[in-house]
């Protein structure tokens, strides 16, 4: 078996693309494997690393991230975790097809989270500029008893020497991931964002003002926000601002609204999300897909 500084990466989309150069660029041998039909067989070559499809076995590592999307994870498990060493670490991006699939994991292996908190571009931006990123770390099996050193180490190299680390759990992690991108990220921000800028141009704002308004600008609060948080916001914004913004809040945010943020996310912790999932993307996503 390689050493400790091999590591095998399942899939080459955002994350994967991030975690393979930036542990390549730490001295890591970085073997990646991809589903037959993928089109970053051809990208990965280019970038100068060596692919192993799935109809291969997989290369003989200590480490093995597995960074396809989740709805293929618990197909690729079934299939293939057999093929991984004893005593070998599982890494995971994400612990929403750990807590939600329940997948039979093997019982000689480490089951660890290590989760950047942001865009596979990001992080190598991050990696490259000694920039700071914040993980998640979190245990699922503890085989070999170090994993917290284990996960530690890795962030740095993946993160670089500025990497925040935060301790949590599959679970944990998952909930917040799922909670938070439906109430705001994904949901909230842009649903808002657009009504708000269909509405001014209904009522006569030049479409362009509407966006510049509405679009642009929402990079400049979010940052602010990131940067020093919501109170530290509204300090730094004008009086009228201000105090627009807190009459909108308490119009729009009224018990009916919490209401829904509450079902929302008793929906996730109860499995109601996840059947949704399935039954949209199907219950047995096959890892053959040509967008790995």
């Amino acid at each position: 078996m390689r050493g400790q500084r091999s590591i095998t990466i399942i899939g080459y989309g955002s994350q994967g693309c991030a975690w393979a150069h930036n542990l390549r660029d730490r001295g890591y041998e970085v073997n990646l494997v991809l589903p037959d039909s993928s089109r970053s067989h051809a990208r990965a070559l280019t970038d100068g690393f060596i692919t192993t499809a799935l109809s291969d076995s997989l290369p003989q590592s200590h480490l093995y991230a597995l960074l396809i999307p989740d709805e293929h994870q618990s197909s690729f498990l079934q299939n293939y975790q057999q093929q991984l060493p004893a005593g070998a670490t599982l890494l995971f991006a994400d612990g929403y097809s750990v807590v939600f699939d329940q997948p039979k994991l093997r019982s000689d292996i480490d089951v660890l989270l290590l989760a950047p908190r942001c865009i596979g571009p990001k992080l190598r931006e991050s990696h490259r500029r000694d920039l700071p990123v914040t993980f998640v770390l979190a245990v699922w099996q503890n085989v070999s008893g170090q994993v917290w050193r284990q996960l530690a180490k890795l962030a740095h190299d993946l993160g670089g020497t500025k990497s925040k680390l935060l301790h949590s759990t599959f679970k944990e992690c998952a909930v917040a991931n799922l909670f938070s991108e439906q109430v705001l990220l994904c949901g909230g921000l842009p649903g808002l964002a657009a009504e708000t800028c269909q509405q001014m141009i209904e009522r006569g704002i030049h479409p362009q003002l509407a966006i510049v308004s509405c679009f642009h600008e929402l990079k400049l609060m979010t940052e602010m926000i990131a940067e020093f948080g919501v109170d530290g916001m509204f300090k730094r914004i004008s009086p009228i601002a201000r105090l627009g913004g807190a009459r909108a809040r308490r119009f729009l945010f009224d018990q009916g609204f919490i209401k829904k943020m509450h079902k929302l996310y008793d929906d996730i912790e109860d499995g109601s999300f996840d059947l949704f999932v399935k039954s949209q993307l199907g219950t047995n996503a096959q890892t053959k897909d040509a967008s790995l």
